[in-house]
């Protein structure tokens, strides 16, 4: 009898496990975060000893996926590595497409797609990858060694102010800086049993000043990526 009423039951389940309720705008923000623009996650291995630099812009205190890159060396999955790739710099960039409307704040792109993507009513990850599939988002990586600038960019990092000093003794005369809602960029740095990381707005000397100027460099060198991109890494690769 218990067997019968299970049997039931089965359809309406199965049913209601396909049609899940579909994410709200915030949900759909933080979905679209961890599948595509976590660069800690944009390759398979996902390997902490080789990233160098991770970077993520996003559009002030609403955390607007815009775009993300991570640097490493230039060491491939083969085994011995080529002489002298540890000096050598990849990035990979994952970046949401310039809307309809333009992109005349950065932040526009992030919101942009994370509210066409919660139009689609969509409520899993299976279904987001497909979304994120057709929104055509830039998945595209570019050789530090190449490209114009960027290795001399990139060593500039060392001479960013990562605390202002303002902070530690401020001065009763002096300025207020006020900041409303200004974009964001967070720049980490593992380094074995260390992280240093940088998050707030694009303020004179901080590391995100060096971001953006970093990411201005890179620009024009960015190539189409040979990895397939993050949201589309087989499920034991993504949580």
């Amino acid at each position: 009898m218990r067997f019968w009423l299970a049997a039931a039951f089965l359809p309406a389940l199965l049913a209601q496990a396909q049609t899940a309720a579909p994410w709200t705008t915030q949900e759909m923000r933080e979905q679209v975060s961890a599948l595509a623009f976590d660069p800690a996650r944009f390759l398979a291995d996902q390997d902490d000893q080789r990233d160098l630099v991770r970077l993520s812009y996003t559009g002030d205190d609403w955390d607007w996926p815009v775009w993300s890159i991570l640097i490493r060396d230039a060491c491939g999955s083969e085994r011995p590595w080529p002489r002298d790739c540890l000096r050598g710099r990849v990035a990979w960039m994952v970046r949401a497409p310039v809307p309809e409307r333009g992109a005349e704040r950065p932040r526009w792109r992030g919101s942009s797609l994370v509210g066409a993507l919660t139009a689609k009513k969509i409520g899993d990850r299976a279904a987001l990858a497909a979304g994120l599939d057709a929104a055509r988002l830039d998945w595209v990586q570019a050789d530090l060694g190449t490209c114009p600038g960027a290795m001399a960019a990139f060593g500039k990092i060392t001479e960013a102010k990562w605390i202002d000093a303002a902070r530690i003794a401020p001065d009763p005369q002096g300025d207020l800086n006020l900041v409303l809602h200004a974009d964001r960029i967070k720049v980490e740095v593992p380094y074995f049993t260390r992280t240093t990381t940088y998050q707030g707005w694009i303020a004179p000397g901080s590391p995100a000043e060096w971001a953006n100027e970093l990411a201005k460099t890179l620009e024009p060198c960015w190539r189409p990526a040979a990895a397939p991109p993050p949201w589309r890494l087989p499920p034991k690769a993504v949580d």
